[in-house]
């Protein structure tokens, strides 16, 4: 598990390599935001928690503990069909274990968190995704693999021209891991190439920091470490009004 005010991890196999961090920012007093990496079953994860009484902590926590479990237990001569069944049933798993634990402890209301996660399947990716924290692709260009669940991205949708203001809507989670009884997830695979970085990352990221300027980061040349670091710099200068969390994984 990886969390708190700095909580730094990269590792290069033969095929990929991969540098996470979180940083709680410069105004949250605690990091509800938790990211981990399994290397051996090719699996990187994020989850930004929402909910009093630090129960976005739990709610985060009890998601990526849960998830774990379940990716651990998947065959390693598993086929594309086959992992994407046992991602989208971790995932329901995951949504009543935290789902539960709210309905058992009154502090824990209404927790939820934002899920975002993957799957290197041979020659694939495989996704899934709760919420509004992002998955990103940098190949020649950056693209957003991912659609928000908030209200502003539904705002954004129907209105073409004005777009809402940002501080209003930002925080309105449309879909989220624990909230309900049930959830649905949004399931992609993708195929890779050589020398893709993907990223996952909260929105204490991508809400601060300038798609232009990550794009120009994550063409740089530099270790993954260095770019990742430079990425919290950039919502950091912003304010840092949010826990910034990333995890980047280049396909070698």
């Amino acid at each position: 598990m990886n969390r708190g005010k700095e909580a730094p991890s990269s590792v290069k196999s033969s095929s990929f390599e991969y540098f996470g961090i979180s940083e709680i920012g410069l105004v949250r007093s605690n990091n509800e935001d938790v990211w981990q990496a399994i290397p051996k079953k090719q699996f990187f994860i994020l989850a930004d928690g929402m909910g009093g009484h630090q129960a976005g902590e739990v709610a985060a926590s009890l998601t990526v503990e849960s998830m774990r479990a379940s990716i651990d237990a998947l065959s390693p001569k598993a086929d594309l069909e086959e992992a994407c069944l046992c991602l989208r049933e971790a995932i329901a798993k995951a949504n009543s274990k935290v789902f539960n634990e709210s309905q058992r402890h009154h502090d824990y209301a209404g927790m939820g968190t934002t899920l975002t996660c993957f799957l290197l399947v041979g020659n694939f990716l495989i996704y899934g995704h709760v919420g509004d924290s992002r998955l990103y692709r940098f190949r020649k260009k950056l693209e957003r693999l991912t659609e928000d669940h908030s209200l502003r991205h539904s705002v954004w949708n129907k209105e073409e021209e004005d777009s809402p203001p940002v501080l209003l809507l930002r925080n309105v989670i449309t879909r989220a891991v624990g909230t309900q009884s049930s959830v649905l997830p949004d399931i992609g695979v993708i195929p890779l190439n050589s020398k893709d970085i993907y990223m996952l990352c909260s929105d204490g990221l991508s809400d601060y920091a300038d798609e232009g300027k990550m794009a120009r980061l994550l063409s740089s040349s530099v270790p993954l470490e260095e770019m990742g670091r430079n990425l919290v710099e950039l919502a950091l200068e912003k304010g840092g009004n949010d826990n910034i969390t990333l995890l980047l994984v280049r396909i070698l």
